[in-house]
């Protein structure tokens, strides 16, 4: 056994459970962070989310969103791009080990809860309602980790599921699970390697008031906490200097697990899938951003809460959705005007003087 490597590991996803939203999607977490006025510049175009969770299924409300590996043919029984996995057309179920979570064993519903956030169907005309989600144009790598009761077993699987998003270059990877013990020496590695390969990874801090579960404690990995309409801290929050934003997750708006229904729930889950979003329109706008310009830009744009400055309960503040969006196209005209300035002088040196 190698060192650090814990033999078994049992996490569980701390959440509680939906209530159905009977009476339609009630929008007040889009609107608060002014997810509506960033779409003025994207929807989240040309970016992978590795939504490592219980799968998002066959639903309705991802028809189009999720990722497809152009590299792979559907069906043929070959690895077509020699990654290891055959067909994974939209990513991997790591539970049943095949390539799809829309079959086999059943799914919890915090899968398409905390995808349905990140990006689903913006108007559902065949069920008469407009879409919950920040980057409605991003795709899920749908990439199944827990069973039907939000948990897994061994960190081996985890590790398997990070892995799969790096090699499969995923932009993005939202891990809405949280564990009271500390993982291995490996899984931070790879979760740093993941940062070195300038992939965000954005974890909830976890639903028991009390520490910063892991992941979100490792340093590499933006840790979202969750407030109500009213910025207050959801009261089953953990809090820590660990902390970096806070964004809504409280009595939230998603994707049901079947009968094609929303719900409503609470957590620090769904208040990653809110940074998960924003950072998807981010990163639109600008594929070349670092983690480190992300986390600069959120916390430039961040409204702070609770005491002045970087806190235990809220870190930087309630992100701004529509600011980070702004600064992103910012920071990137300055940019591509300042590499034109430096073009345009190199251009206009004069030639060596001829000798008459």
């Amino acid at each position: 056994m190698k060192k650090g490597m814990q033999v078994i590991v049992l996490l569980i996803l701390a959440f509680l459970m939906p209530k159905l939203a009977m009476a339609g999607n009630d929008q007040w977490a889009l609107e608060k962070i002014q997810v509506f006025s960033a779409w003025e510049f994207t929807k989240g175009e040309g970016v992978v989310v590795a939504l490592i969770d219980g799968g998002v299924g066959s639903l309705a409300e991802f028809r189009g969103k999720l990722w497809i590996n152009e590299d792979e043919i559907a069906n043929n029984g070959i690895d077509d791009d020699n990654n290891g996995f055959i067909d994974d057309m939209n990513g991997w179920d790591f539970q049943d080990n095949d390539n799809t979570s829309s079959q086999g064993s059943s799914l919890s519903w915090h899968g398409p809860f905390v995808g349905g956030i990140i990006s689903s169907l913006t108007v559902n005309k065949e069920y008469n309602r407009r879409g919950i989600a920040v980057s409605p144009e991003a795709k899920l790598m749908d990439i199944r980790l827990t069973d039907e009761n939000g948990r897994f077993r061994g960190e081996k699987i985890l590790l398997d599921c990070i892995n799969y998003a790096i090699n499969n270059d995923a932009d993005i990877i939202n891990l809405s699970i949280a564990s009271d013990f500390q993982t291995s020496y490996w899984v931070q590695m790879t979760i740093d390697a993941a940062y070195e390969k300038d992939i965000i990874v954005i974890a909830g801090v976890g639903n028991n008031a009390s520490t910063v579960q892991w992941p979100a404690a490792y340093e590499s990995v933006i840790a979202v906490t969750a407030v109500d309409r009213f910025n207050r801290l959801y009261c089953d929050a953990n809090t820590g200097v660990e902390i970096d934003f806070a964004t809504p997750g409280v009595d939230v708006c998603s994707v049901w697990y079947k009968d094609n229904l929303l719900a409503d729930a609470s957590g620090t889950s769904y208040a990653t899938a809110y940074v998960t979003g924003t950072v998807a329109l981010m990163l639109s706008v600008n594929p070349e951003l670092t983690p480190k310009e992300v986390y600069e830009i959120l916390e430039e744009t961040s409204e702070d809460l609770g005491e002045p400055g970087k806190d235990e309960k809220f870190g930087h503040g309630l992100i701004n959705t529509y600011k980070a969006v702004l600064r992103t196209q910012e920071l990137l005209e300055k940019e591509e005007h300042e590499n034109s300035g430096q073009e345009e002088e190199t251009s206009s040196e004069c030639p060596p003087e001829k000798l008459e």
